[in-house]
């Protein structure tokens, strides 16, 4: 919100706002609302009392800046199905954060491991031995996991020697 000064106490501000996203209209659509301080009155400090008043609203077009929306990679999204499934099937209820915070279902990382390596699609090439796949596997999931967890797509904490993690 840009704040300017007019003449005499009479202040003016200018807020532009940009809707992203619409049910059934067209999006990116950027409005520029032109607002005054009125004074009320004063309370019984002598502080003023006021408030913004709207004098005029415009569209200006489209935004040259709209965030993008960010999609989620097909492996996490992957690695969110299994840990939802996980939790179903074997999920513990903890406290999130140890003693404070909410409590969690959470399933141990060991299991999640298990459930992605049966469902990810790697198989072997014609010249590689099980322990490469293997090696690929396990990178696969470390990656998909540490890129959930930095998204905040994924939340995790040790809890008796072992991560657990769950959904937010």
């Amino acid at each position: 919100m840009r704040k300017s000064f007019a003449s005499g106490r009479k202040e003016r501000f200018e807020a532009t706002l940009t809707v992203i996203k619409l049910k059934d209209d067209a999006s990116d659509v950027r409005l520029v609302a032109r607002l005054s301080r009125i004074v009320l009155g004063h309370d019984e400090d002598g502080d003023e009392i006021s408030t913004l008043i709207v004098e005029s609203v415009e569209e200006l077009g489209p935004s040259l800046r709209v965030p993008a929306a960010k999609s989620v990679p097909p492996q996490q999204r992957l690695l969110m199905a299994v840990v939802a499934e996980a939790i179903d099937e074997a999920g513990e209820t903890f406290l999130a954060f140890g003693g404070d915070g909410p409590h969690v279902r959470g399933v141990a990382d060991s299991l999640i491991r298990a459930r992605y390596y049966s469902r990810i699609a790697e198989l072997a090439e014609p010249d590689e031995d099980r322990k490469k796949l293997a090696e690929r596997q396990r990178k696969a999931f470390n990656n998909a996991l540490r890129e959930a967890l930095k998204a905040e797509r994924l939340l995790a904490r040790e809890r008796n020697g072992r991560r657990f993690i769950w959904l937010p």
